[in-house]
This record gives C-alpha cells, sequence and structure tokens, in this order.
C-alpha cells in the first residue's frame, strides 16, 4: 500500500530533509527561505512560499506528488489555479517537467535523495503488507508505541462517537434519533468486516417497523427475508467469511437487538447507565444473541459512546463519566488477530495496553500509512 501524499506534504512542511544542499533536476542550486502554508482547500499544496532557485527569488505555491506523473495524471496543466506554482516537489517518477495551463515549466525537485535515512528507509516499505516500521523497534521505539496506543485508544472513542452523530437524525426527538443512531450502529457493526455498508442500508429499509411484530423471532424473519429476497441476495459478500460472520446470522442477530432496544425505555438507559447493557442482552432470546466476542466488541465500540452521547444529550454528566470511564479502563474481548502484526513487527504488548487503542491504531494509521502522524515514526526519524 503507498503511502499518502500527506505523508510528502508533513516531510516538506516540517523539512524532514537535508534542505541545505538541495537543487532542481537541472542542477540549479535551491534555498528555502518559506515552505509556504498548507493549503487545506482546493489547488496547489502549499501556497506563499518563497525561495532562492540559481540566485534568483521566487514568491509562489508549491505542489507536491508521491510521482512526478501525477502532475499530468491529476489534470493539473489544465488548471488555472496551479498556475502560481514555482516548485515541484516529488518524491519518484519520470523527470518529465511539468507544465502550467499558460505553458510556463515550474522548477522540479526529486527529494528523495535528501531524505534522512530512517526516513527513506521507511518509506520504501510502502509497497509491503508488514507494518512500516518492522524489524525497527528499540526501546525508544517501545515506549513511543505504548504512549500511541494510549492516544489510539482516546481517538478512537472521539471516532465512534463520531460516527454515531453522522446517524443521528437532528430533525427528530433527541430520543427517538439517538436510539436510531444507537440500532444503526449495531447493524452497521455487525456488519464488518464486508457488510457493514449493506447492512446500514437494511436498517434504514426496516426502520421504526418492528412495533408491528409481536415476537423477536417473527421480525427477525421479516428482516433476514427484507435482506435476501430476490436480487438483493446478491450484494452480500459472502465469501471467506467464518459460519459465525455470515451474513444471514449477523442480520438475524441485528434484528434481534433492534427488537430489543426498540422496546426498552429511554428512562432505563438514563437510570441505570452501565448496567443497561446487561439488562438489554438478558432480553434478546438466547438463540439470537450474538457471540460473547461480538457482544463485548458491541458494548465497547457502540454501546458506551452511545451512552456517553445520551449523557451529552441530557445533560447527565454522570452517564458521560461512566461510560467513558469504562472505556478507559475496560478489557473488551476482542479476536486474538488485533494484535498479530505488532506482535510480528516487534512490538510488545503489555497486558494493561488498551485492545480498542490496537484497533484504532492499526485501521486509522497503519493501514492508512498515516505515520507522520504516529508517535513510533516521529521517535524513529528523530533517532
Amino acid at each position: 500500500m503507498n503511502y499518502p501524499e500527506s505523508l510528502l506534504q508533513w516531510i516538506w512542511e516540517n523539512l524532514q530533509f537535508q534542505f541545505t544542499s538541495l537543487k532542481t533536476t537541472l542542477g540549479e542550486d535551491i534555498e528555502i527561505i518559506s515552505p509556504g502554508t498548507l493549503n487545506k482547500g482546493a489547488g496547489p499544496d502549499f501556497k506563499n512560499a518563497a525561495l532562492f532557485i540559481r540566485g534568483v527569488q521566487w514568491h509562489g505555491s508549491i505542489e507536491i506528488h508521491l510521482d512526478g506523473d501525477d502532475w499530468y495524471q491529476h489534470g493539473h496543466q489544465h488548471d488555472p489555479a496551479y498556475s502560481s506554482v514555482v516548485l515541484h516537489v516529488v518524491l519518484t517518477g519520470s523527470h518529465i517537467p511539468a507544465e502550467t495551463v499558460h505553458g510556463r515549466v515550474p522548477h522540479t525537485l526529486h527529494i528523495e535523495p535528501y531524505l534522512q535515512t530512517s526516513l527513506a528507509g521507511l518509506l520504501k516499505t510502502r509497497q509491503s503488507s508488514a507494518l512500516p516500521c518492522s524489524g525497527s523497534v528499540t526501546y525508544l521505539n517501545q515506549q513511543a508505541f505504548e504512549k500511541q496506543i494510549e492516544m489510539a485508544h482516546k481517538e478512537y472513542f472521539e471516532y465512534k462517537l463520531h460516527e454515531l452523530l453522522k446517524l443521528y437524525d437532528a430533525r427528530r426527538l433527541p430520543s427517538d434519533a439517538w436510539k436510531k443512531a444507537f440500532i444503526g450502529q449495531i447493524y452497521r457493526t455487525l456488519g464488518v468486516p464486508g457488510n457493514s455498508d449493506n447492512m446500514l442500508e437494511l436498517y434504514h429499509k426496516v426502520s421504526g417497523k418492528s412495533n408491528g411484530y409481536s415476537s423477536p423471532e417473527e421480525w427477525a424473519e421479516y428482516v433476514t427475508e427484507e435482506a435476501f429476497s430476490g436480487n438483493a441476495d446478491k450484494i452480500w459478500t459472502k465469501s471467506g467469511m467464518r459460519p459465525a460472520g455470515c451474513p444471514e446470522r449477523r442480520v438475524a442477530q441485528a434484528a434481534a437487538l433492534q427488537y430489543a432496544i426498540d422496546r426498552y425505555p429511554q428512562a432505563q438507559f438514563l437510570g441505570k447507565g452501565l448496567s443497561s447493557w446487561g439488562s438489554l442482552i438478558r432480553s434478546v432470546p438466547g438463540g439470537q444473541r450474538p457471540g460473547q466476542t461480538s457482544l463485548s466488541i458491541l458494548e465497547y465500540t457502540v454501546f458506551l459512546p452511545a451512552l456517553y452521547l445520551l449523557g451529552k444529550l441530557f445533560h447527565d454528566r454522570t452517564l458521560m463519566t461512566g461510560s467513558y470511564g469504562q472505556w478507559k479502563s475496560g478489557v473488551p474481548r476482542l479476536p486474538s488477530g488485533i494484535s498479530k502484526p505488532f506482535l510480528e513487527a516487534g512490538f510488545q504488548i503489555p497486558p494493561s495496553s488498551p485492545k480498542t487503542g490496537l484497533v484504532h491504531q492499526y485501521k486509522r494509521y497503519c493501514s492508512e500509512r498515516r505515520c507522520h502522524r504516529c508517535e513510533v515514526f516521529k521517535t524513529a526519524i528523530r533517532s
């Protein structure tokens, strides 16, 4: 997997390279007076940069690409917004010069030869499925890893809150909007890894209809029919699924939980707080409940953030403090494979390490190659 372009932007912005002896691809000396200001909107990556190139001062924009050919792949040669570019910074690719819509040719800097050795080594792993820091773990990196996992643990809670808020319909009464967001997130989570979107779409299709059914079994049968009848069956990912995770089973489990939540008074969530999860699950028939690992995942990644959101909606500090405190200190049952890539990279995982932090770290940092935002990466390039 390739690194995102934001990594190269970070390298440029923080001057994480040998910037005192830079030369363009034509051999002209470059002196950086200011790398510019990162542009978070459309147009070049950095604006208001200041450079000396061959003794001439330049003011303008900087455009950054992992591959030099991306200038043309992205159509910048036709876009007037890129007319202000004075330097095209590239990691790899051809040395075909960029050209603006007006025919001007910005200078080009091939930055890879100027990168620090440790940073260049990490970048060379970009096509590997292993963690970028694999095989280079030191005592300092282990300390940074433990600090990073703690940060990722906190971020994961905020991430799950954000997912709930995206499902929260502010046009509804708060109690109704909260319950629908809670159930929708349960459907989505039970769809992991390959059917999250399908599960959420299914919930939107059947939302608000369970009250017309007299038993959870009858309701689950209806939802299953809606999910798999006719051509609808073709949209589900089934290959490679373990029996416990097959979509037919997950749909039935989500329907049973929905049936229970629709009938669970919101006053009970507010009054019982953390203990409401146990009483809610006990109201679901045993044969329709998810397994213990799935229930633990739902409790920590859906119920606790949802309870925190409920406390926030109703200004209940006790509910907010209790749910977040349980998130911080609890030890959910998660699949053992979550630790595998970190152990293979050479890290040690202390028993007290928050495993939900490992999930967020792998999904949102390692898999997406957001290394420049990781404490391990920053420690590695400083050491």
